[in-house]
């Protein structure tokens, strides 16, 4: 038997309608103060493995916004890596490679993280415009601009609308950034899309929104307040912890790993296995990456497999034509440079499930 992305959608949202606890997962972290370099990090956690891949996407690949009505449609402008959950979308039903991208870096140096924002209410009145879908919006970002400035520009002209995962709407709040440190954070809150733009917006993680999240910090010590640095695994916790052991990141230089310093802040926001929220769920960290936006290096361990490997993106042949290549990160005989250890779309193969099934999704969604 054969699911339709409808049917797919319908069905997940029959099975988990009766309770959708609140969604928390991932954080981010810029880290453009130190004088030789511009990095970033990211945790990604959710209730389950994703089975995340990581891709090489050549210039020259079409592209469209996976919307039925008025896609925006694009050809690749410029290469990247991205890290995608499209495997797991793919045995769901109706999706294909090119959904589901959530982190990753291009050519140029631009890098873009999707992150979870419970709530959020996308703009109706841009439905006119060419649209964009939540799992697709990462590849847009990174395909075709070379700077925050840039993609910013072009967002006033497109329409991004929510994907679906587990029957829930990929309310994603988005961050990316640049090597020359600059930065932005865009968000849907209450039908209104807000930027935050400027090397200052560095911290990310998800519910309340970010201006919520600033306000919230005000209460802690360094920051103003008299509460001590808290530790629980919620997202104003992590944003807390985040904005506070990036103040005291030591200066490095390039003889250094600078790489191991950003590491272990990002750790400070990892969620352990098995630790709750207020729901009662658990959403682990799956996998961690880093950015280097200045020496165009990719770097990436996962929980399954806890080596740090690295993908050098200044030797990757992003020409058209090239093919789009796959690497599964957890894989645990993987260390080092990995470039050499992709391989080609065509040995990628989906198992589609007969059924589909939510697993945990029925008492657990969330991020």
């Amino acid at each position: 038997m054969k699911y339709n992305r409808s049917t797919i959608i319908l069905t997940l949202i029959t099975v988990i309608s009766l309770s959708i606890p609140t969604v928390e997962a991932c954080s981010r972290l810029l880290w453009n103060i130190n004088d030789t370099r511009v990095m970033s990090g990211r945790t990604f956690d959710w209730y389950h493995s994703l089975g995340s891949l990581i891709y090489i996407n050549p210039r020259g690949t079409k592209m469209d916004g996976g919307e039925k009505k008025n896609p925006y449609s694009w050809t690749s402008k410029y290469g990247s890596v991205t890290t995608a959950i499209s495997t797991y979308l793919m045995q769901q039903g109706d999706f294909s490679w090119e959904d589901g991208a959530t982190d990753g870096i291009n050519e140029k140096g631009l890098a873009a993280h999707a992150l979870y924002l419970q709530g959020s209410v996308f703009v109706h009145d841009e439905k006119d415009l060419p649209a964009i879908n939540t799992l697709r919006w990462v590849r847009y970002i990174l395909d075709n601009f070379a700077s925050v400035d840039e993609a910013l520009a072009a967002m006033q002209h497109i329409h991004i609308a929510p994907g679906i995962l587990d029957g829930n709407p990929m309310s994603f709040h988005m961050a990316m950034e640049d090597s020359s440190g600059d930065s932005a954070i865009i968000e849907f809150v209450n039908g209104i899309k807000t930027i935050k733009h400027g090397a200052q917006y560095t911290v990310l993680t998800n519910n309340p929104p970010y201006t919520e999240q600033v306000e919230n910090l005000k209460n802690y010590e360094t920051f103003g307040g008299n509460k001590p640095l808290p530790g629980n695994v919620s997202s104003e916790d992590r944003f807390v912890r985040l904005s506070y052991y990036s103040k005291f990141l030591p200066e490095t230089n390039f003889s250094t790993f600078p790489q191991s310093h950003l590491l272990s802040v990002m750790r400070t926001a990892a969620s352990p296995f098995g630790a709750p929220y207020t729901s009662g769920a658990s959403y682990p960290t799956w996998w961690i990456s880093l950015s280097d936006l200045t020496n165009l290096q990719y770097f990436f361990t996962a929980v399954e497999a806890p080596n740090l490997i690295q993908i050098d993106v200044t030797t990757i042949d992003f020409e058209k034509g090239s093919g789009i290549r796959w690497l599964d990160p957890r894989n645990q005989k993987l260390f080092g440079i990995v470039n050499t250890d992709f391989k080609p779309l065509s040995e990628l193969k989906i198992q589609r499930q007969d059924s589909i099934s939510t697993k945990r999704g029925a008492q657990n969604v969330a991020n």
